[in-house]
């Protein structure tokens, strides 16, 4: 592995946090900028002796990983797990042996963990920890942020492009693990009175809008760094379509009637979220339902103007792709349908496991393959190389979770992708995906403000 120079900006960025008084940093730098290889440098000069932590999602866990082993071939990294060798690298840790450890966050929170280090006490420890992904714990009301309090490592790192999530208010839980005693801060609703947009709501009360002045809490804070990369500005399209006659009237009768009938069997919604999501549905192709477990299915010969729509760009294009949608089932359906049709194609779904997927990408990137199609949530995190033979991706369907449709579009648009990228929203009209497209778009807006430091 040849070890990565820092370029100039990365440089600074390490310096600010090595120098940083108050021992902790929120790096919140882009997608592709290099979020890993800084933060490695970091704990290495923080604490070149010491203990160091990274607790990540499980999937990134080998990126971070070779990261480390490329800067530093001979550093001891040790995974942290339920087997006997992760369970001997815990009992190391807690002993404060020397070195990289690095646990998946689902087992950081396990009651097992916490036992191991005295309830959550890691004062003395842990020189320097590292939370890849923090937005996964910034609710102030969630478990994952009080058993967060209690985590006080010599030096304290909380790594997110997207740490707000898509709400301003995960600021605070975030800043509250960095910087506790923070002048002015200790207080939530004396946070939201002097930083946050609010209105008051009749029946719920205060209602948090945003921020006041988009990007001066960020600015407020006292090491907070977000790199930014241009890599050239993406083309994004939208194509739109016309539902056919039968997907029309499937989704028509729903709208109105809040029930339709498909083959004998009826799809009823009783709640407006279940009719959001039978609408969504309802946009990537004919659905019908299985009558013994009355879900929703896609049968392989359904009729979807999205799926030959996608083909028309796939051919037109003649290049490889990765395509997204918010659904598992229609994802595995397109994956075998694209086969059928002559394109070496597979699907990407939190079905399969870890090793699975990264096989799945090595394949991809040695051309084996051409098109994966993957679910949004499954693809988001920690997934890189896939730029370094796409540059092209289509969405059949987005994610209500903005933050995940940022994630996935920035596994192509990164860091070593040499070529303008392409992101193609195929959009069925006078359906639930314009205004969902227009609400994304807006809620992206406002949280892109509020990062960016003034």
């Amino acid at each position: 592995m040849t070890r990565l120079v820092p370029d100039e900006e990365q440089q600074a960025a390490i310096e600010r946090m090595v120098n940083e008084p108050t021992r902790a940093a929120l790096n919140a730098s882009q997608y592709g900028t290099g979020k890993t290889l800084v933060t490695v440098e970091v704990g290495q000069q923080v604490a070149p002796q010491g203990v160091k932590l990274i607790v990540c999602p499980l999937f990134t866990k080998y990126s971070w990983e070779h990261t480390i082993l490329g800067q530093f071939p001979d550093a001891s990294v040790r995974h942290i797990n339920s087997r006997k060798a992760g369970q001997e690298a815990l009992a190391d840790l807690v002993s404060g042996v020397p070195g990289w450890y690095i646990v998946g966050r689902e087992y950081f929170a396990t009651k097992r963990f916490r036992t191991a280090l005295n309830d959550g006490s890691l004062s003395g420890r842990i020189d320097f920890l590292a939370y890849d992904e923090c937005q996964k714990w910034a609710n102030r009301n969630s478990q994952g942020f009080k058993w967060m309090k209690k985590v006080k490592p010599g030096y304290k790192m909380a790594l997110s492009a997207t740490p707000l999530g898509n709400k301003f208010e995960n600021f605070y839980a975030i800043h509250q693990w960095l910087w506790p005693k923070l002048e002015g801060h200790a207080s939530f609703w004396k946070w939201v009175a002097d930083w946050c947009e609010t209105e008051n709501d009749y029946f719920a009360g205060v209602q948090i809008k945003g921020e006041k002045n988009p990007g001066e809490f960020a600015k407020s804070l006292p090491c907070y760094v977000r790199l930014t990369k241009d890599f050239g500005d993406p083309i994004e399209q939208q194509v739109f379509i016309e539902l056919s006659p039968k997907e029309r009237a499937i989704y028509d009768k729903f709208e109105k009637h809040l029930i339709v009938w498909l083959n004998e069997n009826p799809l009823i919604a009783k709640l407006p979220i279940t009719k959001r999501l039978r609408l969504r549905q309802m946009t990537l192709g004919e659905v019908s339902i299985n009558p013994e477990t009355e879900a929703v299915e896609y049968a392989l010969d359904m009729k979807s103007t999205k799926y030959d729509t996608l083909v028309d760009i796939l051919r037109e294009a003649e290049e490889p792709a990765v395509i997204f949608t918010d659904s598992a089932k229609y994802a595995n359906v397109v994956a075998v349908r694209l086969v059928r049709d002559g394109f070496k194609a597979l699907p990407w779904t939190g079905e399969y496991t870890e090793d699975v997927r990264h096989a799945l990408k090595d394949a991809f990137v040695r051309g084996e393959i051409d098109y994966i199609v993957a679910t949004i949530p499954s693809i988001g995190e920690g997934v890189d190389g896939l730029q370094l033979r796409a540059r092209l991706m289509v969405w059949l369907s987005r994610s209500e979770n903005n933050m995940l449709n940022q994630q996935a579009f920035r596994r192509l648009y990164r860091r070593g992708q040499k070529h303008q990228v392409v992101s193609i929203d195929i959009v069925a009209l006078d359906t639930y995906d314009e205004g969902q497209l227009s609400s994304l778009n807006r809620t992206e807006a406002n949280m892109l403000l509020s990062l960016r430091k003034g």
